[in-house]
């Protein structure tokens, strides 16, 4: 197989002792590494691993032809372990080893310069185990530097094991690692790598090669240590000089800043949702300014009653400055705090306090976003202030309803019906308030658990944009709703794409289009496609339960399992209670009652719902295969409010009733059939019958073919 650079055999070659594959640990990763770099490059990438190397070589045997010929790759992958850097080892000796001889003399070099000026080299090491002090430093002495390893370690007190991909107590990690953000970095450093390589980048092997440890005479090492010791120290001095005097502050970090909470330091402390809402009207002011970069509220209000410093909170948000302040409301009177800091080193920049009339709320607003642009104006320079905003609404009342149903709705679940009547009565106290009925609009657009009303949304968003045609939220809002009418189709509209487009390019940062996006692609059984928006999604709002437990749910039905599960777990201690239920299906599909029973459960405790079943018997049922027992608890579901979309569907194909489960396309959609290991539904006749009767066929020629469908001539089709 080629290379994606002319003159390699591969782009990556896997290297690892027999032994430890015996868990299937290696096997697991490498299935996860092609999944990921599917989803980071354009291009498909060629990877060498053979799942049955011999082990226990000695160095006196001669490394096959074949094997020599595999190691012309660009990137060399060796998965460090205890028991690697072992004369013993066939990794270590014929690959390890070899490849490090062919790349210093190849035409690329060991050593790249990236497109950002930084050199790395085509060894990419991932380590699963902490080493013994000889062992690194073997390996430091064969890199020529520090071991820069890609870590994938499970560590508490005394444990020393590779991190699993499903790993059930991966907070009680020293590390704080997680296998699936590990999986991307290292996705992601090969991307920087063929990239470079790709786009022409110099390699540093260019230089002249350097012999290291030469054997030096007892007289030439005390020149050479003078030499030495003259250097160091003015080296010593330059930097000095250059990290205290001379040295610019990092741009990316510097051009970047977080608007934490306000604090509520009202005297009754029932004002949170209004300091809340200050804090949000100013990150919706810096956020219009080009260049700069600020995390979404999401992101920035998970810190609120976490005791973190600022400096925790910058390297986590990635940012340079921090705006942090205090809002105190009592009677008419208005006091607000701001203050900015720097996040590198905690000192204080600047703060100011504003005494207003609670009336004038908006003018308040407007001074601390002018002022705090002002700052950045005066300590970064090329900062552009945005044009005056246009007032929400003039209505004081209404403008406090829509704050608290803002913030109720961002509670999701049940808080949704409350956000609705707060919504609502702000549209009644001021009828053209925009952004009350694009709020409205997404609050009537929740239908997962039943909260929704489709009509009710559709009419909410083209009010709003009748009265502002830019609110991205509303086009997204109209996508989504037209949407679950063909969720249940197992396809998608040119009005559905459109619209879904239009949010995200109104907002790119308008998280709530890329999941609702990634879910109707799902829904049609694009699950690639679903996948990217949805890491998208993430992304842009790392901290969002929802978009983490409903990207892991995709990854988990469409086969990505360990992936799947990660994203779901973390979902789940976010807080996402929805996740709950969904992650009792991934224990079911895998046969583990146990954790099922218990996540149905605590799903039950969490949400509420007019129905409550016995999830004893129903995972009795499911572990024995009991069609009849399944049917008679399903049947007993009169209200499916609170459970998620497809619950009785997912059930039957569980127990192995195909019939009963293709008749709940009609409710749940075609999503369960689609799945790529949901063979059975697809090859059922009700599955064809269902796709003829409802004109799925034509639909899917004109938009798209799920991922597991293919056309069969002009009037025919097979779904694999």
């Amino acid at each position: 197989m080629a290379s994606i650079v002319p003159g390699f055999e591969y782009d990556i070659f896997i290297s690892y002792r027999h032994n430890d594959n015996r868990s299937g640990w290696v096997k697991e990763f490498v299935h996860h590494l092609r999944e990921e770099l599917i989803a980071t490059l354009k291009e498909p990438v060629t990877i060498y691993f053979d799942g049955n190397l011999n082990d226990g070589l000695l160095e006196t045997h001669l490394v096959d032809d074949s094997v020599r010929d595999k190691l012309k790759c660009l990137i060399f992958i060796p998965i460090i372990s205890q028991t690697y850097t072992d004369e013993k080892c066939f990794a270590w000796q014929n690959e390890f080893l070899v490849f490090k001889r062919q790349a210093c003399d190849d035409a690329v070099g060991l050593k790249v310069k990236l497109a950002n000026g930084n050199t790395t080299s085509r060894i990419l090491p991932i380590k699963i185990h902490d080493l013994d002090s000889e062992d690194n430093t073997l390996l430091e002495n064969e890199l020529g530097g520090v071991l820069r390893s890609i870590d994938f370690i499970f560590k508490s007190p005394g444990v020393n094991r590779p991190l699993s991909a499903s790993e059930e107590h991966c907070h009680d990690n020293l590390n704080k690692t997680f296998y699936r953000d590990q999986v991307n970095k290292v996705a992601n450093c090969i991307k920087e790598i063929i990239s470079s390589l790709k786009g022409g980048a110099k390699p540093e092997s260019a230089l002249p090669h350097i012999r290291l440890n030469p054997v030096i005479r007892p007289p030439v090492r005390r020149k050479l240590a003078l030499i030495a010791g003259t250097a160091l120290t003015l080296l010593v001095l330059s930097i000095l000089l250059y990290h205290f005097i001379l040295k610019p502050a990092p741009e990316s970090m510097d051009r970047s800043i977080a608007v934490l909470p306000f604090e509520d330091m009202s005297p009754n402390h029932d004002q949170e949702y209004f300091s809340d809402g200050i804090s949000e009207e100013i990150i919706n002011a810096l956020v219009k300014i080009d260049g700069l970069e600020v995390p979404s509220r999401t992101s920035s209000f998970w810190f609120k009653g976490k005791s973190m410093d600022l400096k925790q909170i910058g390297e986590k948000l990635n940012v340079g400055l921090i705006l942090e302040g205090s809002v105190r409301k009592s009677g008419d009177n208005l006091r607000i705090t701001a203050q900015l800091i720097n996040a590198q080193n905690g000192l204080h920049l600047w703060s100011e306090t504003y005494n207003h009339s609670a009336k004038d709320i908006f003018r308040a607003q407007d001074e601390v976003s002018h002022d705090i642009i002002k700052q950045l104006q005066k300590r970064l320079g090329g900062i552009r202030s945005p044009g005056e905003r246009k007032l929400p609404t003039r209505n004081l009342e209404a403008y406090d309803l829509y704050l608290k149903g803002h913030r109720e709705f961002l509670l999701k679940g049940e808080h949704v019906i409350k956000a609705q009547e707060y919504l609502k009565e702000a549209i009644r106290l001021d009828p053209n308030f925009a952004n009350a009925h694009a709020a409205l609009a997404e609050a009537y657009a929740v239908y997962d658990m039943g909260f929704g009303n489709t009509a009710e949304a559709l009419n909410s968003a083209n009010r709003a944009l009748a009265l502002d045609s830019g609110i991205s939220s509303a086009f997204s809002v109209i996508a989504w709703t037209n949407a679950l009418e063909l969720h249940r189709r197992g396809t998608i509209s040119p009005l559905v794409n459109s619209n879904f487009e239009k949010a995200i390019r109104l907002d790119p940062q308008n998280s709530t289009a890329h999941l609702w996006y990634g879910i109707t692609l799902m829904h049609a059984g694009l699950f690639e496609r679903a996948i990217k928006l949805l890491r998208s999604a993430m992304e842009i709002d790392p901290l969002v339960p929802i978009s983490r437990g409903i990207l892991g749910y995709t990854e988990y039905q469409y086969g990505m399992d360990s992936i799947g599960y990660v994203h779901l777990s973390e979902s789940i201690n976010l807080g996402w209670r929805a996740g709950n239920q969904r992650l009792a299906f991934y224990f079911l599909d895998h046969k583990d009652w146990q954790n099922a029973e218990y996540y149905f459960k605590e799903h039950a405790k969490l949400v509420p719902m007019n129905v409550q079943l016995d999830y004893h018997e129903l995972v009795r049922a499911v572990q024995k295969k009991d069609i009849a027992g399944v049917r008679k608890i399903m049947d007993s579901i009169v209200d499916l409010k609170g459970f998620v979309a497809g619950f009785k569907g997912r059930t039957y194909y569980l127990v192995g009733d195909y019939d009963r489960a293709i008749t709940q396309f009609d409710d749940s959609g075609l999503v369960e059939a689609m799945r790529p290991s949901r063979r059975e539904l697809r090859e059922h006749p009700g599955f064809k019958k269902y796709i003829e009767e409802n004109g799925l066929l034509p639909l899917w020629q004109k938009y798209g073919w799920p991922d597991v469908c293919v056309p069969v001539g002009e009037d025919d089709f097979r779904c694999n």
